[in-house]
C-alpha cells in the first residue's frame, strides 16, 4: 500500500514541514461536512472538507502520517490485519449487526454502493452497515497512536417519511487506551432538512496526553433502524510535533529568511558602489 495518499504530495511545502500552527492544546478536533444537495455520486471534495483534512495534516505533521486508503486491498471481506506503514498495523474486527432489512457487514467495496457510499481516492473504501445501538467495527493498533482522521461518505441520511423523518443518526467515534477512553460525536449541528444520502465529511482528533490504541465507530440507539457508512483515506499518527519543536522550526525558518534578506541587501550595496553608468547607452557600429 502507499505510505501516504497521493494528495499529500500536492500540499504546499510550508504546510508539509511547518504547518499552519501548532496545536494550541493537548486535544484538538477537526470537522468538515458537505450536504449532498445535488444528488451527485460521488460528491467532489468541498472546501470545508478539504480545509478540515489539511488542518489535521498540518497539526500532525505530514512526516508523521501513516495511512490506509484501502486501494491495494482486494474487494470483499476486510483483512484481519490492516497495514498503515512504518511497522504500524491494526487488527480489524467487525461488530456490524443486521437491521432486519439489510445484512450487517463490513467489507472492502468499490464504486458507488446501493447506499450511495463511495471512495475518496479511488477505487476502494471500507463499507459498513449496522443496526442502531451497535458498533460498526473496531481497529486495535499494535502501538499507541495520538491522532486519527478519516473521510466518511454517506455518514447521515435524512428520510422524508416514517419514524425517522427529520432525524440524523448520532454517530460517534470511541477511542480507548491504557490512559482511559474518549468518545466524540462525528457530525453535529446538521440541519436534517438539508442532509441527504451520499453526503461527505472529514473528522479528525488529536490527543497527545492520552494515547489510544483502539478506534471504534458506534451507531447509538436512535430512531433509525440501521445505517450505512464508508470510511476512506484513514490517517493516523504515533506522534505529533511538540510546541517546542514548532518554535524551533519557526525560529529556523526565520533565520533562513533573515540570511536571505541579508545576502540580498549585500548584493544591492555592491551593485550601487560599482562604476557609474549612463541610464541609456546606445552603441553604434
Amino acid at each position: 500500500m502507499k505510505a501516504h495518499p497521493s494528495w499529500l504530495a500536492t500540499l504546499p511545502l510550508a504546510l508539509l514541514f511547518f504547518g499552519t500552527a501548532a496545536p494550541s492544546a493537548a486535544q484538538s478536533t477537526f470537522y468538515g461536512f458537505t450536504n449532498n444537495l445535488s444528488g451527485t455520486f460521488p460528491l467532489p471534495l468541498s472546501p470545508e472538507v478539504t480545509a478540515a483534512r489539511d488542518s489535521f495534516v498540518a497539526a500532525v505533521g505530514a512526516a508523521n502520517i501513516r495511512a490506509q486508503d484501502f486501494d491495494t486491498l482486494a474487494t470483499g471481506p476486510v483483512p484481519a490485519n490492516l497495514p498503515f506503514g512504518a511497522g504500524l498495523s491494526a487488527a480489524f474486527v467487525s461488530s456490524a449487526v443486521g437491521d432486519g432489512t439489510n445484512v450487517g457487514q463490513s467489507i472492502i467495496a468499490s464504486g458507488v454502493s446501493a447506499f450511495q457510499e463511495y471512495a475518496i481516492s479511488a477505487p476502494n473504501y471500507l463499507s459498513s452497515v449496522t443496526n442502531q445501538g451497535t458498533t460498526y467495527w473496531t481497529m486495535t493498533f499494535n502501538q499507541p497512536i495520538v491522532a486519527v482522521g478519516f473521510h466518511m461518505t454517506d455518514p447521515s441520511d435524512w428520510f422524508a417519511g416514517g419514524p425517522s423523518a427529520g432525524q440524523v443518526p448520532p454517530l460517534r467515534i470511541a477511542l480507548e487506551g491504557d490512559s482511559g477512553s474518549m468518545s466524540f460525536a462525528l457530525f453535529t449541528g446538521l440541519d436534517p432538512s438539508e442532509v441527504r444520502t451520499g453526503s461527505l465529511g472529514f473528522f479528525g482528533v488529536i490527543d497527545t496526553t492520552r494515547p489510544f490504541d483502539r478506534v471504534s465507530i458506534v451507531h447509538p440507539a436512535h430512531a433509525f433502524a440501521g445505517d450505512a457508512i464508508a470510511i476512506d483515506d484513514m490517517l493516523v499518527a504515533t506522534a505529533v510535533p511538540e510546541p517546542g519543536v514548532w518554535a524551533l522550526l519557526a525560529a529556523g525558518l526565520g533565520l533562513i529568511m533573515l540570511r536571505r534578506q541579508g545576502a540580498s541587501v549585500a548584493r544591492r550595496a555592491r551593485a550601487l558602489s560599482g562604476p557609474a553608468r549612463s541610464p541609456c547607452t546606445v552603441a553604434w557600429s
